[in-house]
């Protein structure tokens, strides 16, 4: 409500300032206050079904699963229904992550947790119960981390593509499940024309990112989530010619915006500090060799926070790193793995 009265009160007469969701809470904010934001202010949004769908992982599995999207085995769990039977369909080791992601990440530092056996998952579910958190257990889906892909689009106001990028990671930390360090642009056909067939039978407005992976077992690429908001890699599709946060800009308001779909393939994006960590784990493992380690880097010219002309996010975030790989280290220590 503050938040809505401060919009409210600054937005300045006869100009609608251009809004666009960052994050799960903005997209939630925005969708639930369309209505008294909409004479003030431009934005895109899905009918807002659609947007609560981005947030809450559980009407998105079902969204998608509806519509034909492959997706894997998914229990939707409380406490009291983690039961043999109930946990039949999963096979274990499985993943245990959040309903809604962006308030599990006020108690939690990672994506999920590695859920080895029931016992075990009843251990962590006593963990989250306190807090009073949705969860939901999921088959993983077995590959390197250059199975996994993401398709980003943005849809117009009138729900035409104007804009179609594919990202595929080289690593990622935390190694096991974790976010890209180092990631590369790529093209997708089918990946592509399945994430837009899927925006458009949702009649979807605005930014949207669906990450996939290719199961090494099957073969089949089954999709992980959607993300209805940029994305922190974004910048690397901006470096690539497709500005996602211009495109929007432009197609709200009402500047001509041409659908744009090609761009140089093989550019690498480069989270420096989080890409030197999960190289020296591949390193220890003996899943990566110096030389591969090093010829990696060709093609990177994108980078998540490194600018010379404005280095302060850039040593900002190097100085957070330790305590946030400290973090990881006793979670792993306590048996809590996690992405």
């Amino acid at each position: 409500a503050g938040l809505l009265a401060c919009l409210l009160q600054h937005a300045p007469q006869g100009s609608r300032p251009v809004l666009i969701p960052a994050g799960d809470g903005q997209l939630r904010f925005l969708s639930r206050y369309r209505a008294q934001l909409a004479d003030r202010f431009a934005f895109a949004l899905p009918p807002n079904d659609m947007a609560e769908a981005m947030v809450d992982k559980r009407r998105q599995h079902l969204l998608a699963t509806a519509h034909g999207m492959p997706c894997p085995t998914t229990l939707f769990l409380a406490g009291e229904m983690a039961t043999s039977a109930r946990l039949d369909p999963v096979v274990f080791p499985a993943f245990l992550k959040p309903v809604h992601s962006h308030l599990w990440r006020a108690h939690f530092h990672s994506k999920g947790m590695l859920v080895s056996g029931p016992d075990d998952l009843a251990r962590a579910l006593a963990r989250i119960a306190p807090r009073g958190l949705a969860v939901m257990l999921q088959q993983i889906i077995t590959g390197p981390a250059t199975n996994h892909y993401e398709v980003c689009a943005y849809m117009g106001r009138d729900g035409t593509p104007l804009a179609v990028f594919t990202t595929q990671k080289i690593r990622q930390w935390p190694v096991d499940f974790g976010i890209g360090s180092l990631l590369q642009s790529v093209r997708m056909p089918d990946l592509e024309r399945l994430t837009l067939d899927f925006l458009t039978a949702i009649d979807y407005r605005g930014a949207a990112a669906i990450e996939f992976k290719k199961d090494a077992r099957s073969g089949a690429f089954l999709m992980i989530e959607v993300n209805g908001r940029l994305w922190s890699d974004y910048i690397l599709a901006a470096d690539c010619g497709l500005n996602f946060p211009a495109i929007a800009y432009r197609d709200l308001t009402g500047a001509a915006a041409q659908a744009r779909a090609d761009y140089p393939l093989g550019v690498r994006w480069l989270d420096g500090a989080a890409d030197a960590w999960a190289a020296m784990t591949m390193a220890r493992a003996g899943d990566l060799r110096l030389r591969d380690y090093l010829t990696s880097f060709a093609g990177t010219r994108s980078f998540a926070f490194l600018d010379l002309s404005d280095p302060l996010p850039f040593l900002a975030e190097t100085a957070r790193f330790p305590r946030r790989l400290l973090t990881y280290l006793s979670r792993r220590r306590a048996g809590g793995r996690g992405n």
